[in-house]
């Protein structure tokens, strides 16, 4: 929810305690916590229990990102009664760590609810709040928060900020930002280049903008490759910088025919390199094994049957071309990703550790066919002819 008016002053409740803002003498953001929200508008006071968040200054504008906000006035005092009664004994009957952490949430949320029903009369005029020059930031996950950033230097992945004053005033306006490439350039509408975003769509931003591809090619596809390196296709212009370390990349391009004894130390180079990183199998022969697939005896059918594949990039070879659009269609990819959720499947992968609230707990590492966890102490691993055998 966002809570969004032009206001004078502002009471808010943060990590540091009850703090007063004036929009001329704040930073961008600052954390909130679970409290109440005293605004004042036209002269008159409004009490909010907001349920945590960000709160953003700009352009004369104080804008509350919060996980959950109710207006005094909404709330039923019984019914606010009874959450803080069935709080208290949940905490009480708390059991670990963990569940007693959700209870004092719990407990501290349903207080604020019952708080903001006390005070719906309102505040007296006379009260001035205290300008504070300094903040505590401090940014969560997933949480929306706002960043200042030069027009020229955000490429074209983040959103355009738009003000939609009539639609404010009949409605709080509600609205999500997406750090997608679809989403056009910035201009000139943008006020003063303040983007809301969030901090998985930035982290994002910043990998697809600076891609590191490894120098890997042992066959005709990596002539296609170099050629982009040139000024005709200059991929420098995607944020590509050419490393002959796997331990300084991101972004490995197996171009080529790979054999029976190249590919141990292509899964070497791959384990070296640092997360996240990701592949693009560029060529026929390092998808299905090509011209060699039927009668070669030294010839890997396919590199993802060792290490991961991303894109899958077709031709004999690729014309430079469809490598760019492989590299876009990555860079989409990238954008949409949820780094929380992948590192919870690769824990899943590795030591069979099992996440209720994840919609995709499946392999993504080891083929589907695999048995066991690789990284428990307990687990057999075949050598790599058994494995080669096995697909």
């Amino acid at each position: 929810m966002i809570w969004d008016s032009k206001v004078k002053e502002i009471l808010l409740s943060t990590n540091s305690g009850q703090i007063g803002v004036l929009p001329n003498h704040a930073p961008i953001a600052t954390a909130v916590d679970i409290g109440l929200l005293i605004r004042r508008l036209n002269d008159r006071w409004l009490t909010v229990a907001l349920m945590g968040g960000f709160a953003r200054i700009s352009n004369n504008e104080i804008t509350i990102l919060g996980n959950g906000a109710e207006i005094s006035t909404d709330i039923d005092p019984q019914e606010a009664q009874q959450t803080l009664e069935i709080a208290e004994a949940n905490l009480s009957r708390a059991e670990g760590k963990r569940q007693a952490i959700e209870a004092n949430l719990a407990l501290r949320r349903a207080r604020t609810r019952v708080e903001a029903v006390k005070v719906r009369i309102p505040v007296p005029n006379q009260i001035e709040p205290t300008i504070v020059r300094s903040f505590h930031f401090r940014a969560y996950p997933n949480c929306g928060f706002s960043l200042c950033m030069a027009k020229r230097s955000v490429g074209m992945v983040l959103a355009e900020y738009f003000d939609n004053q009539k639609k404010r005033e009949e409605k709080d306006d509600i609205e999500t930002v997406m750090n997608l490439v679809e989403f056009p350039l910035l201009n000139q509408k943008t006020p003063n280049s303040i983007i809301s975003t969030t901090s998985n769509d930035l982290s994002n931003w910043s990998r697809l903008s600076s891609l590191w591809p490894l120098l890997y090619g042992t066959s005709c596809c990596f002539i296609e490759f170099a050629s982009l390196i040139g000024s005709r296709f200059d991929f420098d212009r995607y944020g590509l910088v050419p490393r002959s370390s796997p331990r300084q990349a991101d972004l490995i391009f197996t171009a080529g025919t790979v054999t029976m004894k190249m590919a141990p130390s292509l899964v070497r180079l791959y384990e070296q390199m640092p997360e996240p990183k990701y592949v693009i199998a560029m060529g026929a022969c390092t998808i299905t094994g090509g011209m060699f697939s039927t009668d070669s005896y030294s010839t890997v059918r396919g590199v993802d049957k060792f290490i991961p594949v991303d894109v899958y990039l077709p031709g004999c070879p690729p014309k430079p071309e469809a490598i760019i659009d492989a590299i876009t269609k990555l860079r989409k990819k990238i954008s949409r990703k949820i780094f929380q959720i992948q590192k919870e499947r690769e824990s899943y992968d590795m030591l069979g550790i099992s996440y209720e609230n994840n919609p995709r707990l499946k392999c993504i590492l080891m083929p589907e066919s695999w048995i066991g966890w690789p990284l428990r102490k307990d687990s057999i691993t075949p050598n790599f002819y058994e494995i080669q055998d096995a697909h």
